[in-house]
């Protein structure tokens, strides 16, 4: 496994499933407790500056949907590395971020080490997601199609 010399991670969400004390726990006897930062629900305009700013994002689910999460990122020209899981294949691609599968903490280490030491990669895959986000996922792209599947449900189509 790569290392990498210097690094920050901020989780942002709530606590749902009781895991803050147990990464704190892991951080702090990593020797890493002071490049970890939790932040709980924070205003969308804060979250744009977190991705804005971020090398990359983090989706590591188990289970997962849509990944909202992913796409917001994807906008703000952030690259994702995320698990192999809902629809999160399907909004990443090889050019805009990293599919790993889920539950493999080896896998993911090794891709977030890969990416965290080649910036010209990262910002690469950053404005491909960006265009990714753009081209195929915004209102602009989706509403033709949705109007388009309304019209042929009515038609009987």
């Amino acid at each position: 496994m790569q290392r990498v010399e210097r690094a920050e991670l901020v989780i942002v969400g709530t606590d749902s499933h009781g895991l803050k004390q147990q990464l704190l726990g892991q951080a702090r006897a990593l020797g890493v407790l002071n490049a970890v930062t939790f932040k709980n629900s924070i205003p969308l305009r804060e979250l744009i500056t977190l991705y804005q700013g971020a090398t990359l994002t983090v989706v590591p689910s188990s289970l997962e949907g849509f990944s909202r999460p992913a796409l917001e990122s994807m906008a703000c020209a952030t690259p994702v590395v995320g698990s192999a899981v809902g629809a999160i294949p399907q909004l990443i691609d090889e050019g805009s971020g990293v599919i790993v599968p889920p539950r493999d903490a080896s896998a993911l280490a090794d891709a977030l080490a890969s990416l965290l030491q080649d910036r010209e990669r990262t910002l690469s895959m950053g404005a491909a997601a960006r265009q990714r986000a753009l081209t195929r996922f915004s209102w602009d792209a989706v509403a033709p199609r949705i109007i388009d599947v309304c019209r042929r449900a009515a038609s009987g189509q």
